[in-house]
C-alpha cells in the first residue's frame, strides 16, 4: 500500500473513532465540554424552573378561583382592541410605580373586596395580558377603561399627591368606538402649586400682621 493510500485509511479510522467517542458521550447523557459539576448544576437550574412554574400556575388558579367568589358586575359597555397600555404625563410618579401592584380586580371602595358591591368591583385580568404580551389585541371594555383611571389616581392618592387628573384623550379615540393604533392612552395632569399664602388671625378672628 502505498503512502497517500496509508494516509487516507488512516484519516477514515480517526473520523470513525471520532464519532465513536462522540457517540458514548451521548449515550451517556453528557455533554462534551461540561463537567459534572456544570451538568448538576444545569439540573438544579432546570428543576427550580419547573416548580418555580408549577407554583405560579397553582397560584395564578387559585387567584382565578377566588375573583369567580366576587360578585363582578355584568359588564355590557362598549369594547375596544387594545395592543398596548401608554401613560403619559406622569412625572411624580413612574409608570412602573403606577403599575407595579396594579390588582387583577380593583375594589374602588373603602370596603373589603368580599363586602363591595358590584358597582364598585372592576375586572383588570385582561390590563394584565396586556401588559404581559403587549402587541396581541385584546377586548377591553369602556368600562374596564374608567376603572383603569380611577386606579391610577388612587396610586397617586396613596403617595398624598392632590390635584391630579386623569383621562383618555377623546381625539385618540375615532368615532367613539376605535382606538387609534390600538393604544390605550391615559394622560395624567399633574397639578402644580404656584403659590402658597398664609394669614393670621388673633383669638377675636381679627386679622393681625406677622
Amino acid at each position: 500500500m502505498d503512502c497517500p493510500t496509508r494516509m487516507m485509511c488512516l484519516g477514515f479510522v480517526l473520523l470513525f473513532l471520532g464519532f465513536v467517542v462522540c457517540g458514548g458521550a451521548m449515550a451517556n447523557g453528557t455533554v462534551p465540554g461540561k463537567t459534572e459539576v456544570q451538568l448538576k448544576q444545569d439540573e438544579k437550574v432546570r428543576v427550580a424552573e419547573a416548580i418555580k412554574a408549577e407554583q405560579e400556575a397553582a397560584a395564578k388558579a387559585k387567584r382565578e378561583a377566588e375573583i369567580e367568589q366576587l360578585k363582578l358586575p355584568e359588564d355590557t359597555s362598549t369594547r375596544f382592541s387594545v395592543r398596548q397600555l401608554h401613560i403619559s404625563g406622569n412625572t411624580l410618579v413612574s409608570t412602573d410605580e403606577l403599575l407595579r401592584n396594579m390588582p387583577l380586580v380593583y375594589n374602588a371602595s373603602d370596603k373589603s373586596m368580599e363586602q363591595a358591591v358590584a358597582g364598585d368591583l372592576y375586572d383588570f385580568r385582561v390590563l394584565h395580558l396586556i401588559i404581559q404580551e403587549p402587541g396581541e389585541p385584546r377586548e377591553v371594555s369602556r368600562r374596564t377603561m374608567q376603572g383603569f383611571t380611577q386606579y391610577i389616581l388612587s396610586v397617586y392618592q396613596s403617595h398624598d399627591y392632590a390635584g391630579i387628573y386623569i383621562y383618555i384623550p377623546a381625539q385618540l379615540v375615532k368615532d367613539g368606538m376605535e382606538l387609534q393604533d390600538g393604544i390605550l392612552p391615559l394622560e395624567v395632569v399633574e397639578g402644580k402649586i404656584s403659590e402658597i399664602t398664609t394669614t393670621a388671625y388673633n383669638i377675636n378672628r381679627e386679622k393681625v400682621e406677622k
